[in-house]
């Protein structure tokens, strides 16, 4: 358990630093707030990008894009190899509406979902090779970790001085053994309100209720009541 946010490059570096983890474990890294309604699909998916990462790739796993969003990093794809994965070009940042109109038009791109599965010793030597000091720092920190049941509790203060990096540029961008697996089911990063809007139904009007709402003379409006009658 983070004691502090530090974004995603410590985070994972915590998971693949504790000693008590097996180098040859499998881990996938997923962001708790995203939506994915197909369970079974995703699971394929993860099961598409496994002889990969037992190989020594980091696999991410890449949503098609059904339309031109600003609001997505994306990935550019290429050769594809013998394991059913393709090789990641490069990672692209969130691009303004023209360049993403032009990306999803030139094909063999895909929303970054940041979802990754990798051995656990791929990631640590990845660390070692791309942030030597965000791994160091995660590895004092689980020294002398407090054991609370099934959670573990890194030192905060060596944890604190641990600089706040995401893995995209830590590892993943700078990293040359990384491969994406495309995944085609629904997927929202819930980043929004209009992104939450869209997991419900919108009735003639256009208007999506969740909970005991009703709605009069309104269009194009959600209500969100989880407590009381709106």
């Amino acid at each position: 358990l983070e004691p502090i946010a530090r974004n995603t490059a410590p985070a994972m570096a915590l998971a693949v630093a504790d000693t008590r983890v097996p180098d040859d474990s499998l881990m996938l890294f997923c962001p708790a707030d995203h939506h994915i309604p197909d369970a079974a699909g995703f699971a394929q998916t993860i099961q598409r990008g496994v002889a990969a990462a037992r190989a020594g790739a980091i696999v991410t796993f890449g949503v098609v894009p059904s339309f031109p969003s600003t609001a997505y990093g994306y990935i550019a794809q290429g050769a594809k190899r013998a394991d059913g994965s393709q090789q990641v070009e490069k990672f692209i940042e969130k691009p303004d509406a023209q360049r993403a109109q032009a990306l999803i038009l030139k094909g063999q791109v895909s929303w970054n979902a940041g979802i990754f599965l990798c051995r656990a010793d791929t990631l640590l030597k990845a660390l070692a090779q791309h942030a030597t000091d965000i791994l160091q720092s995660c590895q004092a920190a689980l020294a002398a970790p407090k054991v609370d049941g099934r959670f573990v509790r890194p030192e905060a203060e060596a944890f604190a001085a641990c600089r706040s990096q995401s893995i995209d540029y830590a590892v993943m961008e700078p990293h040359d053994r990384v491969v994406v697996v495309p995944f085609h089911g629904a997927w929202s990063d819930v980043g929004s309100w209009n992104a939450v809007a869209t997991l419900t139904p919108a009735d003639d009007e256009g208007n999506r209720v969740q909970g005991p709402g009703l709605t009069l003379q309104a269009r194009s409006t959600y209500i969100h009541a989880d407590q009381r009658p709106v």
